[in-house]
């Protein structure tokens, strides 16, 4: 052994080297034979790299020592002035060398696999998995996690490892909320996640939009209809924006404040910079919140209307409504709206598998239709069947009982067919602060959209 290893740090240094060089294959065979998860992988080999490192400069901190005061002289001495001692040394240099490209290689490779979709998901697969079955039925399905989740720029990233930190220490103690949150505002500014790849400098003006439903009330699920004319409308660039968009106007700052339990919006302030208005309008009864029970200040952006834009969770009624007009669900059915949404809000255990549910569901609906319908129960055995199992993807598509997600769990702001949507501000009855002033927050539905049809047998748009 070289005389530095005489000294303590020398030891300890070649020690750990060792411990390391051993310990990383040793984690991937744990990992393959399914003796840890990924996660704890992922923790043991940045604290090997962390370990490795130190060991080097430990051995080399020895050797530097024992050149400047030899150790005591052993059988197995060490002397860099003796032409075999520094051979050897030399040798070990492109060792080191070739171990730290070793390391640097895993350390880049985990990195970039915690920039992964699948890091982001399955890792912690209990509390990100229904984000991420969420996410895979979205608008948004191929874009990663982390191009909006994580700011562009060397501080951004360095902050979310950071904050990813804590993150890790409430999965491993169970400390996580559950549900989560249902807005990320670490993605504010949405200017450096939204605007990557969406222009909202585009004045879009109005557009056409038909939601098409099923009537619950009827045997053979006739459709409903429901047409307006959206005002997106959007940046103008003289004037002041119109419609929906001018929300997202860079000259007209839009702040709010929240209160902390139920998220309640109860202050907006509009900065208008094109014509150096400002105003504060507060909701009533406002003067009963305490500061303390409020959150800071929010600056307006895409995410506080488009909420769930990237994870969207439907409601049982628009799940089946998406499936008949699929036809993943045959609307021949009688009765299939009313009974698939009451099947869809039922209970069921929470380790239930999806063909458990299906084979369930299959037997309620078989039930149903051999009751009703005992003529025509045996030739409708196929179409049930095929019901049963896209309600009961649906169900486990939207309802995680271990993170208690259930029904209307993440609501979209975006609208407002079953929350508050726009009427958290649009409600009338925030008005100006200044005691001179009438103004409220308007409330006048042809501010948003022109309603050509509600919830009618034909879409109300006539060919001129």
């Amino acid at each position: 052994m070289p005389a530095w290893t005489n000294r303590r740090s020398g030891l300890a240094g070649l020690s750990l080297i060792i411990f390391c060089l051993l310990g990383i294959p040793a984690l991937f065979a744990f990992n393959m034979a399914g003796v840890i998860d990924q996660y704890l992988e992922i923790l043991f080999i940045v604290l090997l790299l962390f370990l490795f490192v130190l060991g080097i400069f430990m051995c080399l901190w020895a050797c530097f020592q024992n050149n400047k005061k030899p150790a005591e002289e052993t059988k197995w001495s060490f002397n860099i002035k003796i032409p075999a001692d520094r051979a050897g040394f030399l040798v070990l240099i492109p060792i080191a060398g070739f171990c730290i490209l070793l390391l640097s290689a895993t350390g880049s490779a985990l990195i970039r696999y915690s920039e992964s979709n699948h890091f982001c998901t399955n890792v912690c697969h209990t509390v990100m998995g229904p984000q991420a079955i969420f996410q895979k039925n979205s608008p948004h399905a191929r874009v990663s996690c982390v191009q909006c989740h994580i700011r562009s720029g060397s501080a951004p990233y360095i902050q979310a490892k950071m904050a990813g930190i804590s993150r890790v220490i409430s999965l491993l103690t169970g400390s996580y909320k559950k549900p989560l949150p249902d807005i990320d505002h670490g993605l504010h500014p949405a200017r450096e996640s939204c605007e990557n790849c969406h222009w909202t400098d585009k004045f879009t003006g109005d557009k056409l939009y038909t939601y098409t439903h099923f009537d619950e009330n009827s045997e053979f699920n006739a459709p409903l209809y429901t047409s307006l004319i959206l005002r997106v409308g959007g940046k103008l660039n003289i004037s002041a924006s119109r419609g929906i968009h001018s929300h997202t106007d860079e000259r007209i700052i839009i702040q709010y404040r929240e209160t902390r339990e139920s998220e309640e919006i109860v202050q907006v302030e509009i900065n208008n910079t094109l014509t150096g208005e400002k105003e504060i309008f507060r909701k009533e009864g406002f003067e009963k919140t305490a500061d303390s029970d409020l959150k800071k200040i929010q600056t307006m952006s895409c995410v506080d209307c488009h909420n769930r834009i990237a994870h969207p969770q439907h409601t049982a009624e628009n799940g089946v409504d998406e499936a008949l007009l699929s036809g993943e669900l045959n609307i021949q059915l009688p009765w299939i709206k009313r009974e698939a949404v009451q099947l869809l809000k039922q209970n069921y255990p929470a380790d239930e598998s999806i063909e458990i549910t299906k084979n369930n569901m299959q037997v309620s609906l078989m039930q149903f239709y051999q009751s009703r319908y005992p003529a025509k129960a045996e030739s409708l055995k196929n179409s049930i069947e095929q019901a049963a199992l896209t309600l009961s993807k649906i169900y486990h598509n939207n309802i995680f009982p271990e993170m208690n997600i259930t029904w209307e769990t993440y609501q979209s702001n975006a609208s407002h067919w079953s929350n508050p949507g726009c009427f958290r501000c649009h409600a009338g009855d925030f008005y100006s602060t200044e005691p001179s002033s009438q103004k409220s927050i308007g409330s006048d539905c042809n501010l948003c959209h022109k309603l050509l049809a509600h919830e009618e047998p034909t879409p109300g748009i006539s060919d001129d």
